[in-house]
């Protein structure tokens, strides 16, 4: 599907937008392996994102805490219900530029689809999308910040919004990977799917993790080739991944941010102290932009 044909644009446009109509989705959890579903509900001009965990108080996004893990972002209403693994389905409201919405998380870990943010797309377009004439808020990076956590850094300077991800395995099949992406490209981050060696598989697996993954929502990598039929979609699609990720992590803040972000060897704990740090810094400024559709 076009998504450009279904009202779905690039990361870099002015409107706020919401769903045309209510959408469920179904699945299975990807750690869990659990039958889960979340409800994707529209909502008013400014009201931003709210989200429900299991029944709970209807918080904003920006209010619900980012319970640190390894393998997912994990979140936490003030009454205890948690949710893992949105970042997808959050980068994919991020890519959408669907910036008011209502999130009923309905289980303990929300579907993982095709393993990344395509098949989220596909239901958004179901649903539609609809354009409100009131401009969208975003932030706007006023100054330069850094930060480290154990081998993960993040850079972020002012500018057009541009994401840079570098990762480096000791693996063959992955080795040093760079992505570098602005505004207009970030839809392209949408089919990279999340990856896991197969010599991890069984100790992730033994931990009560991994065990709804398959070859459908997930590349497996082995010593020397992916088991996937097709292999990779992408000679850098674990470092395109491993940036849809941040944009999806990101997005517990409630709003885009313009500015550059550069971010070496990134994970969904470092990810979320990150995201911690940058709201506590000061530097993000709420910016209206002029109305425009360019990409």
């Amino acid at each position: 599907m076009n998504y450009y044909d279904e009202g779905i644009h690039p990361m870099v446009f002015s409107r706020q937008r919401t769903f045309r109509q209510p959408v469920q989705v179904f699945g299975v959890g990807l750690h869990s392996g659990i039958e889960c579903s979340v409800s994707l509900k529209p909502a008013a001009v400014s009201t931003g994102i709210l989200v429900q965990i299991d029944g709970g108080m209807l918080m904003p996004i920006d209010r619900v805490h980012v319970i640190k893990t390894l393998r997912c972002t994990r979140l936490s209403d003030i009454e205890g219900n948690s949710v893992d693994t949105p970042e997808h389905l959050l980068a994919a409201l991020a890519l959408a530029g669907v910036d008011n919405c209502i999130i009923e998380f309905n289980s303990a870990e929300v579907p993982i689809l095709d393993g990344c943010a395509s098949a989220w797309l596909q239901h958004f377009a179901q649903a539609g999308i609809v354009d409100y004439t009131a401009p969208a808020q975003m932030f706007e990076v006023t100054e330069s910040f850094s930060f480290n956590e154990g081998g993960s850094s993040y850079i972020v300077t002012p500018g057009h919004a541009r994401i840079i991800v570098d990762i480096e395995f000791d693996h063959p099949m992955i080795g040093r990977q760079i992505v570098d992406v602005t505004g207009g490209q970030f839809l392209s981050l949408a089919s990279s799917r999340t990856f896991v060696l197969e010599k991890d598989v069984s100790r992730l697996q033994a931990a009560g993790l991994a065990l709804g993954g398959s070859l459908d929502s997930a590349i497996v990598i082995g010593d020397t080739d992916v088991l996937n039929p097709g292999g990779f979609r992408f000679d850098d699609e674990c470092a395109r991944h491993k940036a849809l990720d941040l944009i999806g992590d990101m997005y517990v803040l409630g709003h885009r941010i313009i500015g550059a972000i550069h971010a070496s060897r990134p994970s969904h704990s470092a990810n979320a102290s990150f995201v911690a740090a940058l709201k506590a810094s000061g530097v993000l400024r709420m910016d209206v932009p002029v109305m425009s559709e360019a990409a």
